[in-house]
Formats: C-alpha cells, sequence, structure tokens
C-alpha cells in the first residue's frame, strides 16, 4: 500500500511514523495487517438488517457486512457459531478480499468438519478466463488449501495446492492457512490447532516454479461456497471466528490465537486514525474504460455507475500544471508497462483525445475508499511507450474546447477531414474549404474549427499567428 506520507501521519498521530510502520504497529501483534475479523455473536451494527451478519470485534471497522444465503444457514447468538447445510447454505462478502499472486496473506477460523467428501471453508475463487482465487476446503476430512491462477503464458492453470496428511473427524479445530507470496512449492504452510499440520503439495505449476499470472477476480468472497464451473461445492460446516490477514502469519502468531484451544481476542489499537492510506485512482474512458490505482493491491470502488476493480499498477503523478494563461493545463503520468498491457492498448485504438479523470483517494485498512477527491480531468493530448513504460500527457477539456485532439500539429489551419459529421460538422452546402478559420468563419462553423487560434506562450498574453487583428 502506499502510505500517508510520515509528516502528515506523525501531525495526525502525535508520534513518530516510519514507511513500514514499525515505529506504529507493533509488527508481531495479531491485530498487525488484520483486514477482517468477523466473530459471528451478533448481527453486525454496521448494517442494521436480518441478513446480513459478520460483526468485527472491539468495534474496529475492518471487516465488510456478510449477507446470509436465503437457506441453508443457522445463526447461533448465544455461542457465535454459524452452521452451514452442505447443500445451499452460504455467506457472500462480496467483491472483496483480493490478493495478487505476489502478496502475502492468511486465512484463520474455528471449523468443525461434519461429513467427509469436499467441503468449502471459505473462498474468492473463479472460473472466468482460467481458474483464479484462492480457497480453503476439506476432502475427506483432510485440510487443504489453494492458489490459482489464470492461463495467460501457460496451456494449463498455475497453481499452488496443499493437503493435510492427516483426517479430521467430527469436532472443532483451528484451521490456518497461510501465503508467502512467492508461488513456489512451498508458499503455503496449513496449521491445525496452533501447530504446523504435516501436509503434501498436491499440485504445482510447472512454469519455473512460480505463479507469473493474475489470481485477482470479480467473484464475491464466501464462506461455505466455491464454484469450479461445473457448478458450486457448498460445506457441512460449523464456523466460528474467521479472521484474514494481508500478510503471512509467523507461527508464533498461530500458537497465540490457537492460545491452547481456549481462543484469543484480536485486540485493535484503539488511535489507529480511520484514513489509513492515501492512493492515486485513474479512470481512462476508451472504448471499454479502464481502471488503475497505485496501491499495492487492487480496489474496489462504486464510481456511480457500480463497483468497478481499480487494477494495482505502478505508476507516479507529478505536479498538476495550471495557469491563467493560454499555456496548457496537464498533467504527465507515467505507468509501469506490466505484460505490454498499454502498448496493446495503444495499438488496438487511437486513444488520443480519450478521457482520463485522476483523483486522490483516502482508503482504511480493507481498504475501501472512504473519500475520493477529484484532482484532474482532461484528455489524452499524447503518448510514449516502451518496454517497461508508458507515459501519458493529458491536457485540460478547456484548453481543447471540448474537441478531440487534432493530429499533433498546433497549426494555425484546422486539420479536420472537411464535412467529417464528428468533427467538423460542416453539413451546408459548400464543398471546399481552405482550412483557415477566416474561411471556417465564412461558412458559420467556428464553433467546430479544429485549429488553434494562437500559440501557446509563457506570458500571459497570446501571441497570434500572422498580424495581430485590431
Amino acid at each position: 500500500m502506499r502510505m500517508i506520507p510520515s509528516n502528515i501521519m506523525s501531525d495526525i498521530l502525535g508520534m513518530g511514523y516510519n514507511a513500514d510502520n514499525s515505529s506504529f504497529y507493533n509488527t508481531t501483534a495479531l491485530d498487525y495487517k488484520c483486514i477482517g475479523l468477523w466473530d459471528f455473536l451478533s448481527k453486525t451494527k454496521y448494517q442494521n438488517t436480518d441478513t446480513a451478519f459478520g460483526e468485527v470485534k472491539n468495534s474496529a471497522p475492518f471487516a465488510v457486512n456478510g449477507n446470509l444465503s436465503t437457506a441453508g444457514v443457522t445463526h447461533s447468538t448465544a455461542n457465535g457459531n454459524i452452521e452451514l447445510d452442505g447443500t445451499t447454505g452460504f455467506v457472500d462478502f462480496g467483491n472483496y478480499y483480493n490478493f495478487a499472486w505476489d502478496e502475502p496473506f492468511s486465512i484463520s477460523a474455528w471449523v468443525n468438519i461434519r461429513s467427509s467428501g469436499v467441503q468449502t471453508i471459505c473462498s474468492k475463487w473463479s472460473t472466468q478466463g482460467g481458474q483464479h482465487g484462492w480457497r480453503m476446503i476439506t476432502v475427506a476430512t483432510q485440510m487443504q488449501f489453494q492458489v490459482n491462477c489464470s492461463t495467460v503464458n501457460s496451456t494449463s492453470d498455475q497453481t499452488v495446492e496443499v493437503r493435510t496428511n492427516s483426517t479430521f473427524s467430527t469436532g472443532v479445530r483451528h484451521f490456518v492457512a497461510t501465503y508467502d507470496g512467492l508461488g513456489n512449492a512451498n508458499s503455503i504452510t496449513l496449521y491445525v490447532n496452533g501447530t504446523v499440520s504435516a501436509s503434501t503439495l498436491q499440485n504445482h505449476s510447472t512454469n519455473a516454479d512460480v505463479l507469473d499470472d493474475d489470481m485477482m477476480n470479480n467473484s464475491p468472497m464466501y464462506i461455505g461456497r466455491f464454484n469450479l464451473g461445473t457448478g458450486d461445492n457448498h460445506g457441512d460446516i460449523v464456523m466460528n471466528e474467521l479472521a484474514i490477514w494481508n500478510r503471512e502469519l509467523s507461527s508464533s502468531n498461530v500458537t497465540a490465537l490457537y492460545n491452547g484451544g481456549a481462543g484469543t481476542t484480536i485486540k485493535f489499537i484503539n488511535h489507529v486514525p480511520d484514513v489509513a492510506y492515501m492512493v492515486h485512482m485513474i479512470k481512462m474512458s476508451l472504448t471499454a474504460n479502464h481502471y488503475f490505482t497505485n496501491s499495492d493491491i487492487n480496489i474496489v470502488y462504486n464510481d456511480g455507475t457500480g463497483n468497478q476493480t481499480y487494477l494495482s499498477r505502478g505508476f507516479t503523478v507529478p505536479s498538476i500544471e495550471y495557469s491563467a494563461s493560454p499555456t496548457v493545463d496537464q498533467v504527465q503520468i507515467e505507468m509501469d508497462n506490466v505484460d505490454l498491457n498499454f502498448s496493446q492498448m495503444v495499438l488496438a485504438e487511437e486513444v488520443r483525445g480519450k478521457t482520463v479523470t485522476v483523483s486522490l483517494a483516502s482508503l482504511n485498512k480493507v481498504p475501501q475508499v472512504i473519500a475520493n477527491n477529484l484532482l484532474f480531468s482532461g484528455v489524452i493530448d499524447s503518448v510514449e511507450v516502451n518496454r517497461d513504460k508508458a507515459m501519458f500527457t493529458i491536457v485540460s477539456h478547456m484548453y481543447l474546447w471540448q474537441k478531440p485532439i487534432p493530429k499533433r500539429t498546433h497549426s494555425s489551419r484546422c486539420q479536420w477531414t472537411f464535412r467529417d459529421a464528428v468533427t467538423c460538422k460542416y453539413a451546408a452546402a459548400d464543398t471546399v474549404c481552405d482550412k483557415s478559420y477566416d474561411d471556417c468563419s465564412n461558412k458559420s462553423n467556428t464553433a467546430n474549427f479544429g485549429g488553434f487560434r494562437w500559440l501557446p506562450s509563457l506570458i500571459d498574453k497570446e501571441i497570434w499567428w500572422g498580424r495581430v487583428p485590431r
């Protein structure tokens, strides 16, 4: 994540703060990077309905609400358990808790497995464009955890899949799965009742021992459900105390969570500010809309047209230039050309003249956008792309009179195709145009003139082409 600058954070907290959080958090504490915690003791206080629940302990709103399926779920407020029938019951948390293949994360839950076969504990899994995501399941009462990436460079999905050697009969057990973000054969560690459980690698990608494709997806995170493309798989389980971290838990963390079978309360620091991160968000309105953020993970944000997934990309947004003179209001954005995505985008269509918005968003620890401020809106004036970077120059709509960019020449002559219905828009009797402003004026079409009336200047005065008009 891109963190709040240290000087700002220090002012907020009145204490020292390092970029790696080391002086702000106790990095060995159980609350460190915990981004979801549900105790299921009561209906959530954050959404007052009969079907939404998943209350976060200690009133720390880091987790999103879950929604019960209409059947197959029993919820006990006495002991906080949820019981899923293995046929229809599940809990839907929406499109949250995505992790990139190179991002470590951990999942912990108290689970009672009531049937053999494949039983789903929780998952964030999709079969769109290949199978990708993560899932915690049991197979023949053995615990199993899997991360999977969609097919891009290989003929089969890339995966790391690990299963405990031991089987577990009916009874409550504490399951923890950790993933280190490296994508190799030893990346997943399984714990049962506080200790590492001997496990066997079930499946692993053969592509240089690395998961190099996309694990992200737009499917909901579920308890008691995942889809393999051939139908849903549910879970005949009883669950309590589900928690998610965007880090790899240590063995001492897991031991503390188990606490000799008694469990423990994760105590969140009560002075953590609501605003945990600040990131840039970019929307490019090409033939299809493209969304990017310089957060370290994807961000889901409702922009008024529905939930949009802003893809994590490395990019920089320098100072935005504003001026009272005819100098262009502009911003240059340098973006990492990951997998040559921007090369493909530029080759697929003419991107110049297309709208781009740049905003600055404040995020909490889920992460969810809690505030979004528009910094700049304009059109793509030019783009330079190589194998590593894509540099976009975005200029203000005001400078271009809300029209598409001419063909990259700052000319006094109109560069539209005469009588073009989109740009020139002239539809009267004349069949010839000399592309000058005067001829455009004679045709009463200056509102659609595609040239420039003056040169840009570093002083607050226009420099006119030819003689200055009287």
